[in-house]
């Protein structure tokens, strides 16, 4: 599903394919779709541009946070420099879903209604909506991208300026539900929620990767499986990451644009 104005999940810079652990770090333009959600210009969460007004992220990212001017970077890779094509954009709204929990990250998505729109270039794109219900991501690469930390801030981890990724195989409900059970772990994987890691670990998202992108190529273009959630530490073996399933939430997104769009 295409919101934006633009063909969507397409790379206008080609690179090699392959909250970040274990990963790699990407190529500029490979993830087009990637901002940098900051406050008072620092970064504290991913989100994806989903059309020229609008990026998607987690809820989770804007409760208890300090306040402050929120803005967005688009089309960056290094974030201590400025880079051709890089944007940064004030947040004009902050749509958080209604039925969010901070407790057991329900509903743990929101919207960014930028103050400009964006203007589309190659460093700058939007990334493709999965159609409403899809569940066939199970068993298929996901890959996240992010400036999160490369390993737990409890072991020394340093968070990187540079964009990394990492692919990681989606699991199924049941699959990832048996992870946290052996584990022994008190987590369920309720509705609205997707799952992704290796049984071993060792790659993963990480802290300040949250609201980031999970995405599958498929068709020839890049959609948006989920968004980075929660998770017990990072890479840890048997605790895959939990992100929101964006395919239960497309109604949502679509609802909260039309409302606020003028003709």
């Amino acid at each position: 599903m295409n919101l934006a104005n633009v063909p969507c999940g397409v790379r206008q810079f080609s690179g090699r394919r392959g909250r970040v652990k274990g990963g790699q770090e990407a190529h500029r333009g490979q993830f087009p779709w990637s901002a940098s959600v900051q406050v008072n210009g620092a970064h504290f969460c991913m989100g994806a541009v989903i059309n020229n007004e609008y990026v998607l992220t987690a809820a989770h990212c804007f409760v208890g946070k300090p306040s402050g001017a929120v803005t967005v970077t688009l089309g960056g890779h290094d974030l201590t420099e400025v880079e051709p094509g890089q944007v940064t954009i004030a947040v004009a709204e902050r749509i958080i879903h209604e039925g969010y929990h901070p407790g057991t990250f329900d509903n743990d998505i929101a919207l960014l209604k930028l103050e400009n729109k964006i203007s589309w270039n190659g460093a700058v794109q939007p990334v493709c909506l999965p159609s409403t219900g899809t569940k066939k991501f199970v068993g298929m690469k996901g890959t996240i991208a992010g400036w999160g930390y490369l390993d737990e801030w409890r072991d020394g981890g340093e968070r990187p300026d540079t964009l990394h990724w990492v692919e990681l195989p989606i699991l199924s409900p049941e699959t990832c539900q048996q992870w946290f059970t052996e584990a022994k772990k008190k987590i369920k994987v309720a509705a609205g929620k997707i799952c992704a890691g290796y049984k071993e670990g060792g790659k993963d998202s990480c802290q300040a990767d949250s609201g980031g992108a999970l995405t599958v190529e498929r068709g020839g273009e890049v959609q948006l499986a989920g968004v980075v959630s929660a998770g017990i530490g990072c890479g840890r073996p048997g605790l895959p990451g939990i992100y929101t399933d964006v395919a239960s939430y497309t109604k949502w997104i679509v609802g909260e644009i039309s409302v606020r769009t003028t003709f």
